[in-house]
């Protein structure tokens, strides 16, 4: 099996970010009209669309990169940790069933 070079393999893993990243935003999109979603969860929603579009961020946008990096870092990051708090009955997923028996 051939090794992949590091460039290679970041762009292995920036394209699977993204797509996890854009089945995230739609997820959190069907949440948020969802009956079910906590009022906290959806404000939270609400922040982190105003912080993206909103021209006051923790690092200014005229500082070159790091700008720009932390839009980059900080959207994902939180739209990953709001997809973690949604009840399994709004994100659709199902609860593991164990199998009965004796606990040990």
């Amino acid at each position: 099996m051939s090794k992949l070079s590091p460039l290679a393999a970041f762009g292995q893993f920036a394209a699977g970010r993204l797509f996890l990243f854009r089945k995230e935003v739609g997820t959190l999109f069907r949440a948020f009209f969802h009956p079910a979603t906590p009022f906290p969860l959806k404000a939270a929603m609400l922040f982190v669309v105003f912080y993206l579009v909103s021209p006051f961020d923790l690092i200014p946008d005229f500082i070159p990169l790091a700008g720009w990096m932390d839009d980059l870092v900080l959207v994902p990051l939180a739209v990953s940790f709001i997809v973690s708090l949604l009840p399994l009955e709004v994100t659709g997923k199902k609860v593991p069933v164990t199998a009965p028996g004796p606990r040990r």
